[in-house]
């Protein structure tokens, strides 16, 4: 398997990005977890991981995927962003959004339908 296989997130509700950082530098997709954060307290970490990172990095997002929207189309844009599962209202348009601005996106399933929806 190559380091590029492996998505490495920071933990849910942490906005630290040390662990993306040190993910990055080892060639690993390094992704700041921002399922659970408010608009305010992550600006200054995804700076952070653009300024320190080693290469691409991602995001995830999770019903604040809306709301985030323009700061991942800003200067600081992540190359990938995982959509969290659970049926979020709003992730189909904001997907399209991401990857008409050539961002790659995932999405993360949490049951068979949703995966089959993901896909289909």
């Amino acid at each position: 398997m190559d380091s590029s296989d492996l998505f490495v997130l920071t933990s849910v509700g942490s906005t630290d990005p040390a662990l993306a950082i040190a993910a990055t530098r080892f060639g690993a997709r390094g992704t700041l977890d921002l399922e659970y954060a408010e608009r305010e307290a992550f600006a200054g970490a995804l700076a952070r991981l653009t300024r320190f990172a080693r290469g691409p990095f991602g995001v995830k997002l999770g019903s604040n995927a809306v709301e985030l929207l323009p700061e991942m189309l800003g200067p600081d844009r992540p190359s990938w962003v995982i959509l969290a599962g659970g049926r979020r209202n709003g992730h189909g348009e904001v997907a399209k959004t991401l990857r008409d601005a050539g961002i790659e996106v995932f999405a993360e399933a949490v049951s068979r339908a949703e995966a089959e929806e993901a896909v289909g």
